[in-house]
């Protein structure tokens, strides 16, 4: 397993084999951060934080570059990405994903065509390695959350 992984899972007192909790809590805030306006900010500072300081740095050598070529714009952040997929396959793709980049073994859930559709990843990269799909998965959602913690500035 990747030494950052262990790294991160370890500092967060997370089991070693899956980075599912931290992707469940993430999508959990944005969750309840969609339909609750009084604490909004507060939920979506929490999701950012677990992004930036536990998942980001779990996958960050896996990511290929090459995926940014499969992504349209789209415009959807992380509140609009849980409205058109919902919650549950929300976490299942980003788990997927971030498995998948951290060197963590898990089968392809069938959540990520959706998502592909929603994110504007192009339909050609679904038959492509599985690390190049999860980077597109990767890059969109970073977009979504940059997009959700601009709207709160805006």
């Amino acid at each position: 397993m990747d030494e950052t992984v262990t790294r991160v899972a370890t500092g967060l007192g997370l089991p070693l084999e899956r980075l599912d909790p931290m992707v469940d809590e993430m999508v959990a805030f944005l969750v309840v951060a969609s339909v609750s306006r009084e604490a909004r900010e507060e939920l979506i500072e929490e999701a950012v934080r677990v992004f930036d300081y536990a998942l980001l740095p779990a996958v960050r050598q896996g990511l290929d570059e090459a995926a940014l070529h499969f992504i349209e714009y789209t415009g959807l952040d992380a509140i609009d990405m849980i409205d058109c997929i919902g919650g549950d396959a929300l976490s299942e793709t980003i788990s997927w994903a971030v498995n998948t980049l951290a060197g963590i073994p898990v089968d392809r859930p069938k959540e990520v065509e959706a998502y592909a559709e929603c994110a504007g990843i192009r339909g050609d990269l679904l038959s492509a390695d599985d690390t190049l799909l999860a980077s597109a998965v990767f890059y969109s959602f970073v977009a979504a959350i940059n997009r959700v913690v601009q709207s709160l500035v805006a």
